[in-house]
């Protein structure tokens, strides 16, 4: 095949090898071992073991349930153990490993292990395999312990208030999160107590304690308190003390404004003023005030003086708040002393409390003083970065190049698949609360869901979560219909569905924990990333509520491969040669009848059963028959205009089918005379189309030939006979170029073609020169025209702006709930809000598209594309990244991508119909009346200096944010199929294996039958 020395190359620099579906390499061999685990016969009451099932769940199942037997307590309940609705025993809240008969053979690890015996079977692994297409997926999930800092943004303090705390406003937090967490507290305390200048107490406590990475669980490291003397200073109290460095700067607001109604409600303030008290009120910043209290003294010669008696200082910026108390020295003429003098203080990482308390007695010859500082440190970072790196550990686990462990999927339970977790639960530093710690054996940091070996047959989870995804109908409301419940515990990894038609396996036998149903329902199809995420509201009439936020501190990461299905890649030499029949669907229109009549004028009026005899008749007496002028008369009001090129095609006239140039009578009758024929319908491929129809044509003036089309042979020489090296789509009358090549003269000569064959034509020129191809005028360069794979595709991908969207939210909320004449008195005024706050963009979950390659390089490998935090050794694959994401502890944080290694033919719009139902065949051949569409290798961006699309192509990439779509809407009922190109090209090979009406379609599209002794066409 000639091809343009400036053609677009495969994006791996090297050839297209053919596609390999099956190998005769050697096979590796290893002994299978089976899984023999039981469990306990409760339904028996005896001691012996069974086959593990599934056990249903009674407590957590709703009154319409079958579990409950028509409603509790009313009616009979459920009772566990006595096979009422054929279930054998429940389990409240779920089972236990005493459950399982002890292993006698071979165990594997896991919460509850499983036990094996060794068979005398062998298994027996391909080590060239390759399948016509599918996906793997895998799911890891880490909790992101610990706490932010004492003076982090998130903490959102407010930017600006007034002093009586009646108004005040948080700006908008929308730059990034603050993803540092802190795992370790420490925190002391000490008091002293002095009388008369003499120390006569001490007290002192101190804690350190730290969040394990990976169970959660609270671990002191060291914790003691004491007194000198308790009757003064309790210890109990001094390690009480320390819960003070839980705290942080979002404390502080609530802190000043308990201390100004505690010295107000003593005091008074401006806004109740008390005689004789006198009130100074300074702001030092947007969120700074300092507060005065001064009291008259009528000292003993009657003079009036005033004194200090109370201070309140507070600054949210700096992370400070002071207060201080005066008293009236008793032997004084009005002298006043210091009672009080606490601070608090927040910097990042610490927090000080210091506290002074001072007592003199009446004769002024006693004080007692007291001084107490508590101090608090945070320690041991745990980032988004860590908390990443902890679920790459996790995925490591598993080797997803191999599939012999992991084989490729088919099925379409795409948000189903092993899972690989830490036994862990949520971690928060706190200190001062005891000095055992939380340590609970149940979580011990173990990785769980690690594979079993690829030679053992499956697992038993008997804590597996089976939920019924279905519901059932409220017994108090017949019209209400109640959510998704859990239904049973325990499944076999590669278990099909249960009888409710819920899946409880992940397909994948190896799997030792695997998603469960009703998280699946929750989850997005393909890899994607997420924290804090959204929780969607599952299948119930009962309630409308949309999707709420799940805080619960879990990072989620699917793991994606799919397998790289092979098409043509977009040929830009388009519209050209058969694309010249493509029509506008939405100019369609379907046609009643016609009447045909001859250049006599002799009128032929006819319905459809007898104008097929007509024509028959007149096709025997005449041979040819005369040239007919038509009449075409529509079903409804046709928008078309004098001299539209439309194509009649469907109804069965030759005479009638064909490209035409149209005359309109009125709007439901168009016109045809012999000289507007433009080509015969005998020679044209039409559309689909499922009744007579008159439709305009997109690309009238398209190329006839989209590059060039060789010259194989040639005979004759007026006219000239050529074969060509590829099909054509010529007709009789089209204009071509025939470029010949003579002793180093080449030039065009133009001709007029006879259609002879598929790879034959007629040229009406007389030459004896070699013609070498013939060319179109108008068609772009031909090195544009090439559609052999080139192994691209592309990822759309992008991260939903959740902060962005919240904090939209949360200033809508603050600006509806803003009040600013609530003021503190007639001289205050409350922040301004500033400007109404505009819907940050983009907030669609994909908003990128990034181009990649992946030659052909290796036809005994799968060829797969993975989507992945890290990089992996496969045999043919691409690798797509996971985009970095910061982890949001307020608002939650999504990215998500989608491979698309195909998209659909640019040009596609779905053919017309005047009959329902009118549908796209799914590749079977079985269930539509037109083919599928064609697919192309999808791209992002258009090659350089390649053609422009027509008017109408669809779009490729992402353009604009709106063309890459919306967040999915139909999570909370199931797993939520977005894209499956797997499932349509097993449906095209089993079309094309059994030979089905559109076999020929698919095997243009590179489809094909993986029967290594079929030939398609044979």
């Amino acid at each position: 095949m000639h091809v343009s020395p400036n053609q677009i190359q495969p994006c791996g620099g090297s050839g297209i090898p053919s596609l390999t579906l099956w190998s005769n390499n050697p096979l590796t061999q290893s002994f299978q071992w089976l899984n023999t685990t039981k469990v306990k016969d409760y339904a028996s009451g005896s001691s012996g073991y069974i086959d593990p099932y599934g056990r249903p769940c009674q407590a957590l199942a709703p009154d319409c349930s079958p579990f409950n037997a028509g409603g509790c307590p009313d009616n009979p309940c459920y009772h566990c153990g006595d096979g009422v609705n054929g279930n054998p025993f429940c389990e409240i809240p779920y089972p236990l490993n005493s459950d399982q008969r002890s292993c006698v053979s071979k165990s594997y690890y896991g919460p509850y292990s499983n036990c094996f015996s060794q068979s005398a079977y062998t298994t027996s692994f391909n080590k060239c395999v390759n399948s016509i297409g599918g996906f793997k997926n895998l799911y890891a999930k880490k909790a992101f312990h610990g706490r932010l800092s004492y003076t982090s943004p998130d903490w959102f303090m407010s930017d600006s208030f007034q002093w009586c705390c009646t108004c005040g406003i948080s700006n908008p937090h929308t730059g990034s999160a603050d993803d540092t967490h802190y795992l370790a507290i420490s925190a002391s305390a000490v008091q002293t107590q002095y009388s008369n200048g003499t120390l006569t107490a001490t007290g002192t406590a101190q804690q350190t304690v730290h969040v394990d990475r990976y169970s959660g669980n609270l671990i002191v490291d060291s914790c003691s308190s004491g007194s000198s003397d308790e009757g003064t200073i309790a210890s109990n109290d001094m390690f009480g003390l320390l819960g003070m460095a839980n705290g942080s700067i979002g404390d502080l607001a609530n802190q000043y404004c308990s201390l100004l109604t505690s010295i107000s409600n003593a005091w008074g303030s401006p806004l109740s003023p008390v005689a004789g008290v006198n009130y100074v009120i300074t702001q030092d910043g947007p969120n700074a005030w300092h507060l005065e209290w001064w009291v008259d003294c009528t000292k003993s010669d009657d003079s009036v003086v005033s004194l200090l008696r109370e201070s309140l200082t507070v600054d949210l910026s700096a992370g400070t708040l002071q207060h201080q108390s005066w008293d009236l020295q008793p032997c004084s003429d009005c002298g006043t002393y210091q009672t009080g003098n606490t601070v608090y203080a927040y910097s990042g990482t610490s927090f000080q409390m210091t506290m002074e308390g001072h007592f003199s007695s009446s004769s002024c010859q006693q004080t007692n003083d007291t001084y107490t500082t508590v101090s608090g440190q945070l320690s041991n970072t745990y980032t988004s970065a860590d908390v990443k790196a902890d679920i790459i550990k996790l995925l490591k686990t598993w080797d997803l190049t191999d599939d012999n462990l992991y084989p490729i999927r088919t099925d379409l339970d795409v948000t189903i698949g092993p899972l690989v977790t830490y036994n862990e639960k949520v971690g928060i530093p706190q200190i001062g609360i005891d000095c055992s710690g939380s340590i609970d054996p149940g979580f011990d940091g173990s990785i769980i869901g690690k594979p079993l070996p690829k030679n053992f047959n499956h697992w038993w989870d008997q804590t597996h979560q089976n939920w019924n995804m279905n519901g059932c109908d409220s017994l108090v409301d017949p019209e209400c219909h109640l959510p998704s419940y859990l239904s049973t515990y325990g499944a076999w990894s590669d278990s099909p569905i249960d009888k409710s038609g819920n899946p409880q396996g992940c397909h994948v036998p190896a799997a030792t924990q695997w998603v469960n149903n009703w998280d699946a329902a929750q989850l997005p199809e393909g890899p994607f990333q997420a924290y804090n995420w959204w929780e969607w509201s599952t299948p119930s009439t009962c309630n409308s509520n949309g999707p709420s936020p799940l805080a619960d501190n879990y990072m989620w990461v699917c793991e994606w491969v799919e397998q790289r299905i092979r098409r043509p890649s977009w040929n830009w030499a388009r519209p050209c040669a058969g694309d010249r029949y493509l029509v506008m669907p939405q100019s369609a229109s379907c046609i009643l009848n016609f009447s045909q009549s001859t250049y006599s004028g002799t009128p032929i009026n006819s319905t459809w059963g007898q104008l097929a005899q007509l024509w028959s008749a007149v096709k025997n007496f005449w041979g040819n028959p005369p040239a007919m002028q038509n009449t075409i008369n529509l079903v409804s009001p046709g928008n078309f205009q004098n001299n539209d090129v439309v194509l009649v095609y469907d109804t069965g006239n030759s005479g009638v089918d064909g490209m035409w140039k149209v005359s309109v009578n009125s709007s439901t009758q168009l016109l045809f005379t012999p000289a507007n024929l433009i080509i015969s319908g005998s020679q044209i491929d039409p559309p689909p189309a499922d009744a007579p129809m008159v439709a305009k044509v997109r690309f009238p003036n398209a190329p006839v030939i989209c590059g060039r089309n060789y010259v194989v042979a040639q005979t004759g020489n007026n006219p000239v006979i050529l074969s060509l090296e590829q099909p054509h789509y010529l007709v009789d009358g089209d204009k071509v170029y025939a470029q010949t090549g003579n002793s180093g003269l080449s030039y065009p000569i133009s001709a007029t073609v006879t259609l002879i064959d598929d790879y034959t034509v007629a040229l009406n020129i007389n030459t004896t020169a070699t013609i070498q191809y013939l060319y179109s005028a108008g068609s772009p360069d031909w090195k544009w025209d090439n559609s052999t794979p080139l192994g691209t595709f592309t990822a759309i991908h992008g991260t939903l702006n959740n902060r962005g969207i919240g904090e939209y939210n949360r200033m809508i909320t603050q600006q509806g709930t803003y009040n600013t004449s609530d003021v503190c008195d007639s001289s205050s005024f409350c922040p301004s809000l500033g400007p109404a706050p505009t819907l940050p963009q983009p907030v669609y979950f994909f908003s990128t598209c990034s181009q990649y390659c992946l030659p052909y390089t290796n036809p005994c490998a799968t060829n797969v594309i993975y989507c992945s935090p890290m990089t992996r050794s496969f045999a043919a694959g691409a690798y797509v990244p996971f985009d970095n994401v910061i982890l949001d502890s307020i608002y939650g944080t999504y990215w998500g991508c989608q491979i698309q290694a195909a998209m659909d033919d640019l040009l596609f719009e779905a053919p017309p119909g005047c009959q329902l139902p009118w549908m796209e065949d799914d590749g079977t051949c079985n269930s539509g009346q037109y083919p599928h569409r064609d697919q192309f290798e999808a791209i992002c961006v258009k090659p350089v200096g390649s053609p422009a699309l027509p008017a109408g192509a669809a779009t490729i990439g992402c353009p604009t944010q709106q063309s890459c779509g919306l967040p999915p809407t139909g999570y909370g009922e199931g797993p939520y199929i977005i894209w499956a190109p797997w499932q349509l090209a097993i449906n095209e090979a089993g079309c094309i294996c059994e030979g089905g009406e559109f076999a020929e379609q698919y095997v243009n599209n590179l489809a094909s039958c993986p029967n290594p002794n079929f030939e398609y066409g044979l």
